[in-house]
């Protein structure tokens, strides 16, 4: 195949998409493109290696060498995998018409990209974090309540939401979350406790609109929080705190699990508490390679629950209880 005949199979090819398949104008543009610029750059791609004698014999290892080029020039994972596409699907319909007798993208993979490592704080900047909310109004009180939550039981931002006022046992310092089917009990830490009895007695009484509502965590409108509600608020506080890192809730669910390992409590009650079913999915939290300094055990003792605690087990057969000292108008 001479580099004419090259270019005619991809009009013919272009052809094919609108014509038969229906591609639209700008997807038609996009292949068009991205065969051109193979057709372009695949000589310097190769450098010194030889190239092809006709267009017919190429193969996995040339287009390995374009797709390494593109990548040297800075071309993301995405973008190589479009790119790759693209050229899929030309080699396909050539092998369909009879003028290729192999596809040779049919082994070419890309790699995908490294999973980034999971964001966890130091336990200084935890209780930077935790310290921030202005507990002179209804919202930093409970504020403060959802991020000391967040902290001491791992759980997720979805099950925090979910949560209703009679969840929350303060006699016995748990909270019951997770789905109906498995729904499980976490113990709460004394600065928990402490941080959700203010919130009941002070804060959600100032936030409730109708006495009915069953939520723990209320807005402004006296509504159930919203997770886009719970993301500005953490982010309100991280910057107001000074971190620097990107911090969401399940930064504090990491953090909770990095630093219940380092503490020396059992994997099996980590596991527990975060409600995972996958025995390979707590171990990660382990592998990081950038674990939390200034390990402070008379922060972390405040903070988590260090040990097993007579009241963790599964919440399916609790008697659900009212938090202590809450009003009439609170929970009903």
């Amino acid at each position: 195949m001479s580099r004419a005949t090259f270019q005619q199979w991809i009009e013919q090819f272009l052809a094919e998409l609108s014509e038969r398949r229906g591609r639209s104008p700008n997807t038609v543009d996009a292949y068009r493109t991205d065969l051109h610029q193979f057709l372009r750059l695949l000589p310097q791609a190769m450098g010194r290696l030889r190239l092809p004698a006709h267009w017919d014999e190429i193969e996995a290892r040339h287009i390995w060498s374009y797709l390494e080029h593109l990548r040297r020039g800075g071309l993301s994972p995405a973008s190589l995998n479009r790119k790759l596409a693209t050229l899929r699907g030309f080699f396909d319909y050539l092998v369909s018409q009879g003028a290729m007798e192999t596809d040779p993208t049919q082994s070419v993979r890309i790699p995908s990209p490294a999973r980034e490592t999971h964001s966890v704080l130091t336990v200084e900047e935890v209780h930077r974090l935790l310290a921030a909310p202005d507990r002179s109004s209804p919202i930093g009180v409970r504020d403060r309540a959802i991020l000391e939550t967040l902290y001491a039981t791992g759980m997720r931002a979805s099950e925090l939401l979910a949560l209703n006022v009679d969840d929350v046992d303060l006699e016995k310092r748990t909270v019951t979350c997770g789905k109906e089917v498995r729904r499980r009990r976490v113990p709460l830490s004394p600065a928990a406790v402490a941080a959700l009895r203010a919130y009941l007695e002070q804060g959600r009484p100032a936030l409730l609109r109708e006495p009915c509502q069953k939520a723990l965590f209320l807005n402004s409108r006296g509504q159930r929080m919203t997770r886009q509600g719970l993301w500005s608020r953490i982010r309100h506080h991280v910057q107001k705190a000074g971190i620097e890192k990107a911090v969401g809730p399940q930064t504090l669910r990491n953090s909770f699990a990095v630093h219940m390992l380092q503490a020396g409590v059992d994997l099996a009650v980590v596991q527990r508490r975060l409600g995972n079913s996958n025995t390979t999915s707590v171990p990660g939290y382990r592998n990081l390679e950038h674990l939390p300094d200034g390990f402070y055990m008379e922060v972390l003792t405040d903070r988590l629950v260090l040990d097993r605690g007579s009241a963790e087990s599964s919440g399916r057969s609790r008697s659900r209880k009212s938090p202590p000292n809450v009003s009439e108008s609170s929970d009903r």
